[in-house]
């Protein structure tokens, strides 16, 4: 992915989180957000893939300047997204 396409995916996401507030949509608290490092840690994954998840939306994140955090709630859903279901496997 290059950086333009990066930028605007970026600049997508956060006008979504705009339009949602000018809708007048609730606000989730900002208690509680976690950093990148923290968020890699309880997922026991890198920081740069955390980074790469946020960029490319597949994560939600929010952006104070050039600091990244995440929502708990987020965070949890990402994890229930990416849940397999290893019970149903057939045994060879």
């Amino acid at each position: 992915m290059d950086y333009i396409v990066l930028y605007h995916v970026i600049q997508n996401k956060h006008l979504e989180g705009v339009n949602a507030m000018v809708r007048g949509e609730p606000n989730r608290s900002l208690d509680g957000l976690l950093t990148p490092t923290e968020v890699a840690e309880r997922l026991g994954m890198s920081r740069p893939y955390i980074y790469f998840q946020a960029a490319s939306g597949v994560l939600p994140s929010i952006r104070f300047g050039k600091a990244v955090r995440f929502h708990p709630e987020d965070v949890e859903r990402f994890i229930q997204r990416h849940r397999r279901d290893h019970t149903s496997r057939k045994s060879a």
